[in-house]
């Protein structure tokens, strides 16, 4: 085996430190959502609790999702669905808000459930 060249190895060592690698996920990776911001505000009238995500779409042709999203503080939870069309191997985000009950303290805000409907 021939050694490697200082390039070489700089380029592995940044692909190893980075994640950069020219590998796409397989075409079967499960989608990600994440939630990336949450907190409570008043819209107009109203108290609400809302939450950012982004959900990434690993597979090869578009996708409807319905993400359900649980808001919970206390002893209190509600639910919540999102729904979001994502192009093949793209990247989105949204936000998704309900009303919450404006003496109660900014929810912690989870996904619950995922349900995939290929378009």
């Amino acid at each position: 085996m021939r050694p490697r060249t200082v390039a070489t190895t700089a380029a592995l060592l940044l692909a190893t430190l980075t994640g950069c690698t020219n590998t796409p996920p397989p075409p079967d990776a499960s989608p990600e959502v994440e939630v990336t911001d949450y907190g409570t505000q008043w819209h107009g009238d109203e108290f609400v609790a809302a939450a950012d995500y982004t959900i990434r779409n690993h597979g090869p042709a578009p996708v409807e999702y319905k993400i359900r999203f649980s808001f919970t503080s206390d002893d209190y939870t509600n639910m919540t669905w999102a729904t979001r069309t994502v192009d093949a191997e793209k990247t989105a985000t949204g936000t998704v808000s309900m009303p919450w009950p404006d003496h109660m303290p900014s929810p912690k805000v989870k996904v619950e459930e995922l349900v995939e409907t290929p378009l």
